[in-house]
């Protein structure tokens, strides 16, 4: 069994930097004559992900064709989809993970369920239905405190921070907005932080101990927001955030190493709630 999420540009320095060769790396996991469960993708790595997967005889079961899943409710806790196949199947799932981007994560799952079933393996949904239910992925809007919200996301590419802040927007669409942002070097950060800048009244830029963390005041040179700090000492720009600021919400994102750091760090500071 092959699942393929999708086909984003990351990892170029080993998947390449055409959508092609990335599709093309991505569906080298595909096996000869076993299933292949793909979610969302552009029409040019669609077609990469088919062709391999009929020259390997490989089915394929594609999300927008033969599975289908549609949000029906939501809360800051958790939320419910409904899920359908093309052969009638349906079912509401249950998730505590945040954000549209982890319900067609979620409809993989659940399609690959479906394909073990129908290949005799005796499956208890009511297990199944509850170990997903019951899935947390730290760093992956995570809300580390309540009040003020503090919310860690581990986007480190383009399409992360598209799936962060339309996340952000439909759970916080009421409070003011504060970001802090560091980034390895070699990712995309110029077009993240213009896809991050107008979600949030103030930026601050700031680092992290490794050899591949951006300079923030390089990072500066590519933020064309009003309202920017810089900070070459990430616990600095942390100890910004203002605990009694009740009205605003105050996340953390550029980098899973980072986030790994802020998480420790917060563990330590304030009590998570």
């Amino acid at each position: 069994m092959s699942i393929i999420t999708n086909v984003e540009w990351d990892h170029t320095d080993f998947l390449g930097k055409t959508v092609k060769s990335i599709a093309s790396h991505k569906a080298g996991i595909i096996k000869e004559n076993r299933p292949v469960v793909a979610g969302e993708m552009s029409e040019e790595a669609m077609r990469i992900i088919t062709g391999e997967a009929f020259d390997k005889n490989a089915p394929l079961y594609q999300s927008g064709e033969h599975f289908w899943c549609k949000m029906v409710n939501k809360t800051t806790q958790h939320q419910t989809f409904e899920w359908l196949s093309s052969s009638g199947m349906r079912m509401d799932v249950k998730l505590k993970t945040a954000g549209s981007h982890q319900i067609k994560n979620a409809s993989l799952a659940v399609m690959t369920l479906t394909i073990l079933q129908d290949e005799g393996f005796d499956l208890d949904w009511d297990l199944c239905a509850a170990g997903v239910a019951d899935v947390k992925i730290p760093g992956r809007f995570e809300q580390v405190h309540s009040n003020p919200p503090i919310i860690l996301d581990a986007a480190h590419n383009v399409s992360g921070v598209h799936a962060f802040t339309e996340t952000l927007t439909d759970d916080f669409y009421d409070m003011e907005k504060h970001l802090i942002f560091a980034v390895f070097k070699d990712k995309d950060f110029k077009r993240m932080l213009e896809d991050l800048g107008p979600h949030f009244t103030s930026i601050i830029l700031t680092t992290f101990d490794h050899p591949r963390a951006a300079d923030p005041e390089q990072l500066q040179k590519y933020c064309d927001h009003p309202d920017t700090q810089v900070f070459s000492n990430w616990q600095q720009a942390a100890e910004q955030i203002n605990l009694k600021q009740k009205n605003k919400c105050y996340c953390v994102t550029g980098s899973l190493h980072f986030i790994a750091i802020m998480r420790k760090y917060f563990e330590e500071a304030i009590e998570l709630q």
